[in-house]
């Protein structure tokens, strides 16, 4: 079952097309002391903010590279892989973004400190965390060589800036789950500006791609190739809280549609680079008509089976291969098994052992091109100063269990086989 598609001569490097963007405007969220449904007494210590939410894009430039080559199935091969990392990370640059304000106004809060918290949430559907010698890493699930270091904080506006119990609110603190809360400042009854501020750093992840990551076959159209857009993908979003404040009452946000960092404006161009077989897929073995005696004394052998794949310039690919009993596809096995043509539910005293030119043999595995599949075997370079890849093997027939005996009639054994280009 081989999946290929067009290859490709050559390689290209990264161009990045950068377009000047005017400066989006940070307008404030103005809070409204309210008591409707506050539950809070006497006191007005609820506030609510515009339930619409704020977006803020990140880049804020347009960067478009152009076609890279990878084997499909080996997105992380950090020694051959021909995607520039470099340049996509410098394209991107590190951002201090300073997102929409929250304006409170001083009025109507008796009884509270008038004290705040911030949720941030990063949609863990989109980001794996990864641990890097810089600290915890947001890794892109649909794109894991790409990821960022995340950073937040908050500053102030109005009286609250000179408090001295507010500096602590100001450092900048590591997002290290996708949920993080944190304190921010108290206004002590006066109006009060804050505004949340996210730092966004892209990294080089090729060295965390997961082993088994492959990209979905919907991904990839039918000539190999996809694009990959971080358009509505989410850095996070903010959302502000009220907090106790060291008084009786806490302060209460009862609406607040949040300002979020939103991936856009980055599109990476892809190809998935796969090997062309040659002499034809399928491969047929008839044992003929034997007597259960000729097979009782030793194995019955079958002509070579050879499968070749030729790479074609593509010398970065090493090509995989996994062998499936399509009869049992749990089988992980090194033995075949045979089924009655006329029933497929009884199951042979017989089965089919592939031995390979080394003396070993063949053990069967899962139905998956993914790197590091069960029992995958790596085909062999045919000829030292060509792409050319090969694996041979002898079908041998045995008996399976000596005790018992054989059955007459028509046995069928079916084995697919599935390639990998890592």
């Amino acid at each position: 079952m081989n999946k290929f598609v067009k290859t490709f001569q050559k390689l290209t490097a990264l161009f990045i097309i950068l377009n000047s963007m005017p400066k989006e405007a940070m307008a404030n969220r103005n809070g409204q002391w309210h008591r409707q449904d506050c539950n809070s007494g006497i006191f007005i210590a609820c506030i609510s903010f515009p339930n619409t939410p704020s977006v803020t894009k990140y880049p804020s430039t347009k960067i478009i590279t152009k076609r890279y080559l990878f084997p499909r199935d080996n997105l992380g091969s950090t020694a051959t892989l021909p995607i520039n990392m470099a340049d996509i990370i410098n394209a991107l640059g590190e951002r201090d973004i300073k997102l929409d304000s929250y304006y409170i106004p001083s009025q109507g809060v008796t009884g509270s400190n008038s004290c705040f918290a911030f949720t941030y949430r990063v949609d863990s559907s989109a980001w794996n965390i990864v641990q890097t010698r810089e600290g915890a890493a947001f890794q892109l699930k649909r794109f894991p060589l790409l990821g960022f270091i995340l950073k937040i904080r908050t500053t102030f506006i109005g009286p609250a800036n000179f408090n001295p119990g507010n500096n602590q609110y100001r450092v900048w603190k590591d997002v290290t789950q996708h949920e993080v809360q944190f304190k921010t400042a108290c206004s002590q009854t006066a109006s009060l500006t804050i505004t949340p501020e996210v730092k966004i750093k892209p990294l080089d992840l090729s060295r965390y791609v997961p082993i088994d990551f492959a990209f979905k076959r919907d991904q990839i159209n039918t000539n190999g190739e996809f694009e990959l857009n971080l358009q509505n993908t989410f850095f996070g979003a903010f959302s502000l809280e009220g907090r106790h404040g060291g008084t009786a009452v806490a302060t209460k946000v009862t609406s607040d549609g949040g300002v979020t960092v939103e991936g856009s404006n980055v599109t990476i161009r892809l190809s998935a680079v796969t090997c062309n077989i040659e002499g034809g897929a399928n491969h047929t073995r008839d044992f003929g008509t034997k007597k259960s005696s000729e097979i009782s004394t030793s194995p019955i052998k079958e002509n070579d089976v050879s499968i070749r794949v030729d790479c074609g310039a593509n010398a970065y690919i090493n090509p995989w291969i996994v062998f499936t009993d399509a009869n049992n596809p749990s089988n992980r096995t090194d033995i075949l098994k045979m089924i009655y043509k006329n029933n497929g539910a009884q199951t042979a005293n017989v089965g089919i052992k592939l031995k390979q030119k080394n003396g070993n043999y063949i053990s069967f595995g899962p139905d998956s091109s993914k790197k590091g599949t069960q029992n995958q075997i790596q085909l062999t370079r045919e000829f030292q100063q060509q792409n050319k890849y090969i694996i041979n093997f002898t079908p041998e027939l045995i008996k399976l269990d000596n005790s018992k005996k054989i059955e007459g009639g028509e046995l069928e054994g079916l084995a697919t086989y599935t390639l990998s280009y890592q």
